[in-house]
């Protein structure tokens, strides 16, 4: 019997803040399982949504940094508006194929239930999509990507989340890799056991 993937959802509220980091940091903590990583980007000059399966770890591409961390599969999605149901399906089959599957959007949480949602945020970048306001509030823990030379600390951002911060190039400063696959492994119990159930509840809830 094939169990239905889980689905970890990396959101944020702005460009180039690190989403792709913590994808590749969460991948890295785990290379033994078979897990899917999809970027779902905006098409804003496309009239139908535009798949491509990356295969070649060692790109300049963003599905390649997936593979380079530990994906079994990479995938980038560019979705118009109009498209994200036809997103949503893709996603879909992979988990009912068994694949757990992590993507980088905001607007996949509108579409499919996901069992975690990290929500990146960058204390020196002002800007705030509109799509970032449904992710956070289904957030289950927040990403601070901490830029060079900032003070700023995880504390500083005021959420009753559990909190975890990226360093200047990356690192993974409070041990983000390891409770997401706790909180995996948590999940993963849900499904095979007889009373499981499939939920995003917060983490600690």
């Amino acid at each position: 019997m094939t169990h239905r993937g889980r689905l970890i959802v990396v959101g944020g509220h702005s460009r180039r803040i690190g989403k792709t980091t913590v994808v590749t940091t969460i991948l890295a903590g785990l290379r033994d399982q078979a897990w899917a990583a999809i970027k779902i980007s905006a098409h804003r000059h496309g009239s139908s949504l535009d798949c491509l399966e990356e295969t070649r770890a060692g790109q300049e591409s963003q599905a390649a940094r997936y593979l380079d961390a530990g994906a079994r599969r990479a995938f980038l999605y560019r979705v118009p508006d109009h498209s994200l149901p036809d997103a949503a399906r893709r996603v879909e089959q992979l988990l009912a194929a068994g694949f757990d599957v992590i993507a980088e959007s905001n607007r996949i949480v509108d579409w499919i239930p996901p069992d975690l949602v990290l929500f990146v945020v960058a204390p020196d970048v002002p800007d705030w999509k509109p799509s970032s306001k449904t992710c956070l509030d289904r957030a289950s823990a927040i990403v601070v990507s901490r830029p060079s030379g900032s003070a700023f600390t995880a504390a500083d951002v005021n959420s009753p989340l559990p909190k975890f911060r990226l360093g200047p190039s990356g690192e993974d400063i409070d041990g983000l890799a390891g409770w997401a696959r706790c909180w995996t492994e948590r999940i993963r119990e849900r499904f095979t056991s007889p009373a499981g159930f499939r939920t995003n509840r917060r983490a600690g809830a």
